[in-house]
């Protein structure tokens, strides 16, 4: 992606450093404009499948919708929710606590539950299996909670493919939920910056 921004941009500069009569030189570059225009039209569904780069200056309008959402309580030594989604686009995801109760920008949960998350394939293969203590990576803006776990499609996990995640408790925090109310789980594209 990279390379195809370095070549856009040098193009140009070569031909106006090209020994023909300017009004050429604007013909060659309208002609170039509008190469690149129909590229921009043809392409996106392709670049937005495989390049995370075309996804932060051009989004697709789901780029950040949740993949999968339930319930979930952190009340429960070793109980645990279960959710299927497929990675979309490539990058950065998030296993991602949303309470109810919202905190002020900056604060913090105080949360003291630990979690295991473990994404398989369908057919039962284990491609991450991890467990997580806190303090878990806080977020505020639209909406604010808490990050459990980020893996990267395309890296991580395939891409475009049905997968199976797995969220235990491992060590239970009854208070989190009595003071932040009902607790979403959700999955869901990550910021690549």
């Amino acid at each position: 992606m990279i390379i195809l921004f370095l070549v856009l941009l040098l193009i140009p500069i070569g031909i106006l450093l090209l020994p023909f009569s300017m009004k050429k030189k604007v013909s060659l570059l309208l002609s170039l404009v509008v190469v690149a225009g129909i590229a921009a039209v043809v392409s996106p569904p392709y670049l937005h499948k495989n390049a995370p780069l075309f996804n932060l200056f051009f989004p697709p309008a789901d780029l950040y919708d949740p993949l999968a959402t339930t319930t979930f309580s952190t009340t429960g030594e070793n109980s645990s929710c279960e959710l299927d989604f497929t990675a979309k686009y490539p990058g950065r995801h998030t296993v991602t606590v949303i309470p109810s109760v919202p905190i002020e920008t900056m604060g913090s949960y105080g949360e003291d539950f630990s979690v295991r998350v473990v994404i398989t394939s369908l057919d039962g293969e284990v491609l991450l299996d991890e467990e997580r203590d806190p303090p878990f990576s806080q977020f505020w803006g639209k909406e604010c909670g808490m990050h459990l776990f980020a893996f990267n499609a395309s890296e991580d996990v395939p891409q475009d493919v049905q997968l199976h995640a797995l969220v235990q408790i491992k060590k239970a925090d009854n208070e989190f939920e009595e003071k932040f109310g009902p607790i979403t789980l959700s999955i869901k594209k990550g910021s690549d910056e």
